[in-house]
């Protein structure tokens, strides 16, 4: 268990929490803020990241409350972060160190799941979409390249879900180790970009 003497330990442990849960509120944005400012567990910017995230998810009042006492290189993750980031691995197990209980399978898929999603939307990314979930719309696009890409990308994550389901209940299962979250990207499919020729006049 994290001891009452160091109460930051309680805070990663309540924004963690939260950030696997997918919920913002404004006293998890403010710990997370106060995290990174204190450079808590070296990570810095995946607790910037998980401030800035559910900062914009506030309310308009308690937005400019939070901005009003933000540093300037703080503020521009504001502006920078589009998405919620993954538990780094050495955070996760710090914490799941605390608190010292079997983590349950619902919290377990879904740091994995969060982790997966912020990694198609990073391919995604890679060409000019917001994310995943955007680029898929170009499907059957009067443009060669944006139907050709979206289409590529929607086959792509069908593939990654089924594999990542699948080996999620082996690990449940205890069918096989606990990756890491870095160790199971690597594990993903792979994903190559569409060549689309130009079509002559």
């Amino acid at each position: 268990m994290y001891n009452i003497s160091s109460m930051y330990e309680a805070m990663v442990d309540g924004v963690i929490v939260e950030v696997t849960a997918n919920r913002s509120s404004r006293w998890t944005a403010m710990a997370a803020w106060w995290l990174g400012r204190q450079q808590i567990l070296n990570a810095r910017t995946f607790w910037y990241g998980v401030a800035a995230h559910m900062t914009n998810g506030l309310t308009s009042e308690e937005q400019q409350a939070i901005q009003d006492q933000l540093l300037s290189d703080e503020r521009a993750y504001l502006s920078a972060v589009t998405e919620l980031p993954a538990i780094p691995d050495f955070v996760a197990s710090t914490v799941d160190g605390w608190v010292n209980v079997p983590i349950s399978d619902e919290t377990l898929k879904a740091r994995y799941q969060l982790a997966i999603q912020q990694f198609m939307n990073a391919k995604a990314r890679e060409h000019g979409y917001d994310s995943l979930t955007t680029a898929v719309t170009y499907v059957g696009d009067k443009h060669a390249t944006f139907a050709a890409e979206a289409a590529a990308l929607k086959d792509w994550r069908s593939d990654v879900w089924v594999y990542s389901l699948a080996e999620l209940e082996k690990v449940i299962a205890k069918q096989r180790p606990i990756p890491t979250v870095a160790e199971f990207l690597t594990e993903l499919p792979a994903f190559t970009w569409p060549e689309v020729k130009s079509v002559e006049a």
